[in-house]
C-alpha cells in the first residue's frame, strides 16, 4: 500500500523569495521519492488558482517551514501570522520548522520554545557553506514527513449543507482580509500570485470583520484597528478548524507550549513489533479524559523562577536543558506554585509525604502513566518509541547513551550529538509535536507503588530499549536523580 505524500509549505516575505527557491531545490529528491510535495506562492497548485481552491490546498499542509529574517520581523503582519500558525500547531494540525536566514532579534515572536534551525545557532546566510544549512533543514523535513506518513489519518466528518451556508461568508471575509494584509503589510504572501492578488471582486464590509483572537492579544494591549491588522476570530476561521476546537484551545490553554489531546479509550502497553516487552507492559484498554500537555520538559530556567521565589538566597541553576535532581515532591510543589501564580486551582494537597490530587482542578499536575503513554504515542499510534518504531533512527528523536556517552554500556553504533542532557527540543518530536518523550531525562508520573513513583521515557544515560514508550520504572519519591525531570499537564474540557 503506497504511503501518502506530505505537503510542505515554505512561508517567507517577498524579500526572501530567492531563498525559498533555493530550499526548494534541495527538497527535490524528497519530492521525487513521493515523500513530500513542496508548496510556496507561485509554485504549482499555489499559483493561478482562486481563493477557494487555494484554501483547500492549505488545509492539507502538515509541515510549515518559516523563514525568519529582519524583513520578516519588520513586517506589520508577521507576528499575527506567527500566532495563527502556532495556533494550528497547538491543535496538532501542523508542524513548524523555523529557519533563521539572517541575524535579527526574533525573541517575542512566540517562537522562543521552538527549535530554531540551523541547530548550531548560526544563520543560514552566515554559514561559510549555506548548502550545509539547507541539507540540515532538508533532514529535519524528511524526518517529520516520515513520522507523519506513519501516522493514522482520520477523515473529517462531512459538513452538513446548513453548516456550509452558515460559515462560507465568514471564510471568504477572512481570506480577503489576509490578502489585504499581505499587500499592505509585507506578510508572507501565502495567497499572492506573481502578478498580484486575485480579489475576485469581493469587498470587505464591517460585518465580515471579527475581533482580534484572545489567544494572541491580552486585555492590557491597546490596538489601533486602522494601523494594526486583525487575524480571524473563532467565527471567521478560514482553514477548516471547527469552532469547538478553537474555542477549547482558546479558553482552556493558559500558557504557551501546550498540546491538546482528546480523551477516550486507547490500548496501553507493549505494542506489536516491540521485541523488549516486559511482564508489566501487557496490553489493556484504558479510558482517559481530555488534557493539555507541555511540549517540552520543564527547563532549568523555568524551575529557577520557582527556586528564586521559594528560596531567594539559593543559587538556582539556569539553562535550556531540562531540570534534574528534582524529587517527585519537588515536581508537584512546582505544579502547585505555577498554578497559583497563574490564578488557577492547585491540584495537590500535600501533608508531608501524604499527597492527594484533585483531577478536576484546572491547575497543573503530573500526568498519570496512561496519560503520559497516550501523549507519547501521539494519540494512540503503534510506535515503539516517541515518533518512530525504527531503532536505526531513534537517535533523531531522543537522547540516549550513544557513542558520546561515558557509560560502559553505551550504544556504540549511534551518535545523537550530546554526551549528557540536551537543551529541550533538540530532537524531532512525535506526531503531536511533543519533544523528548523518548530520552533526555526520564519524567515523573503520578502513579505509585508503595513509597515509589513511576518514571517514564528513558534518559540520556540509558539504552535504546529504555526509550520504549511502554517501558516502566519506579523510584523512591523523595529522592532526586541526575537523569530524572518532569513535564506537566492540565485538564482539558470535553470535546
Amino acid at each position: 500500500m503506497a504511503k501518502r505524500t506530505i505537503k510542505v509549505f515554505i512561508g517567507a516575505v517577498r524579500e526572501d523569495e530567492k531563498y525559498v527557491r533555493e530550499l526548494d531545490k534541495h527538497l527535490v529528491l524528497l519530492e521525487r521519492r513521493g515523500l513530500i510535495q513542496s508548496l510556496y506562492v507561485g509554485k504549482g497548485v499555489m499559483g493561478g488558482i482562486g481563493f477557494n481552491e487555494r484554501k483547500e490546498v492549505l488545509k492539507q499542509v502538515e509541515i510549515v517551514v518559516l523563514f525568519v529574517s529582519i524583513d520578516a520581523v519588520r513586517s506589520e503582519v508577521f507576528k499575527h501570522e506567527i500566532d495563527w500558525v502556532l495556533e494550528r500547531e497547538r491543535l496538532g494540525k501542523v508542524r513548524i520548522v523555523p529557519v533563521l536566514l539572517r541575524s535579527c532579534e526574533w525573541e517575542g515572536l512566540g517562537l522562543e520554545k521552538s527549535r530554531m534551525f540551523p541547530r548550531d545557532g548560526n544563520t543560514v546566510l552566515n554559514r561559510r557553506d549555506s548548502d550545509e544549512a539547507w541539507v540540515e533543514i532538508v533532514g529535519v523535513v524528511k524526518g517529520l514527513a516520515e513520522t507523519l506518513q506513519d501516522a493514522v489519518v482520520y477523515a473529517d466528518e462531512p459538513k452538513k449543507e446548513e453548516d456550509v451556508k452558515r460559515w462560507w461568508p465568514w471564510a471568504v471575509g477572512a481570506l480577503v482580509l489576509v490578502v489585504g494584509l499581505a499587500l499592505g503589510g509585507k506578510g508572507w504572501g501565502w495567497f499572492e500570485t506573481e502578478g498580484g492578488v486575485q480579489a475576485d471582486s469581493l469587498a470587505l464590509t464591517d460585518d465580515s470583520m471579527g475581533s482580534i483572537s484572545e489567544a494572541t492579544v491580552t486585555e492590557k494591549e491597546e490596538r489601533n484597528p486602522i494601523e494594526e491588522p486583525q487575524i480571524p476570530s473563532i467565527e471567521e476561521d478560514s482553514m477548516g478548524e471547527t469552532k469547538k476546537e478553537l474555542e477549547e484551545a482558546r479558553v482552556k490553554r493558559t500558557i504557551e507550549g501546550m498540546v491538546q489531546f482528546e480523551g477516550g479509550n486507547f490500548t496501553m502497553g507493549c505494542v506489536e513489533g516491540d521485541s523488549f516487552c516486559q511482564d508489566d507492559e501487557k496490553t489493556r484498554i484504558v479510558k482517559i479524559g481530555s488534557f493539555y500537555m507541555g511540549k517540552y520538559e520543564v527547563t532549568l530556567d523555568e524551575y529557577a523562577a520557582y527556586c528564586k521565589d521559594k528560596k531567594p538566597s539559593k543559587d538556582c541553576r539556569k539553562g535550556k536543558r531540562p531540570v534534574n535532581y528534582v524529587s517527585f515532591y519537588d515536581a508537584i510543589a512546582y505544579c502547585n506554585w505555577l498554578s497559583q501564580k497563574q490564578g488557577l486551582e492547585a491540584c495537590y494537597t500535600i501533608k508531608g509525604k501524604t499527597v492527594s490530587c484533585d483531577l478536576e482542578a484546572n491547575g497543573y499536575r503530573l500526568p498519570t502513566e496512561a496519560e503520559w503513554e497516550f501523549a507519547a504515542r501521539g494519540g494512540n499510534t503503534g510506535h515503539v518509541y516517541a515518533g518512530t518504531s525504527d531503532k536505526n533512527i531513534v537517535y533523531k528523536y531522543g537522547n540516549f547513551c550513544d557513542s558520546l556517552c561515558t557509560h560502559p554500556m553505551k550504544e556504540r553504533g549511534y551518535k545523537d550529538g550530546f554526551a549528557k542532557a540536551a537543551p529541550v527540543g533538540s530532537y524531532l518530536g512525535n506526531r503531536k509535536g511533543l519533544f523528548d518523550m523518548s530520552g533526555n531525562v526520564a519524567e515523573w508520573c503520578w502513579d505509585e507503588k508503595g513509597e515509589k513513583r513511576a518514571i517514564r521515557g528513558g534518559h540520556w544515560n540509558g539504552s535504546i530499549s529504555s526509550l520504549r514508550i511502554s517501558n516502566r520504572q519506579y523510584l523512591p519519591a523523595g529522592e532526586g536523580y541526575i537523569y530524572v525531570g518532569f513535564r506537566f499537564i492540565q485538564k482539558g474540557g470535553e470535546l
